[in-house]
């Protein structure tokens, strides 16, 4: 069975996208999900504590991925 090459390039464009993104979901997504779930366990329970302690989790993980972005 001869191997025919991708002639679009979608494959390639499809798998570099995905090797992009995978450092940034195995380490930003649990910030982000924390920092989410801080929230809004802050909104119900009205502590601005809590809701502060996740703005600065929220703009940790954005600086990192930011950074990240940058190297």
């Amino acid at each position: 069975m001869p191997c025919q090459p991708d002639r679009d390039g979608r494959r390639t464009v499809v798998v570099t996208c995905a090797l992009l993104l995978a450092p940034i979901v195995c380490c930003g997504l649990p910030l982000l999900i924390a920092g989410g779930a801080l929230a809004g366990i802050g909104s119900l329970l009205n502590s601005a504590w809590l809701v502060g302690l996740a703005v600065i989790i929220l703009a940790v993980a954005t600086v990192i991925a930011w950074r990240a972005r940058r190297r």
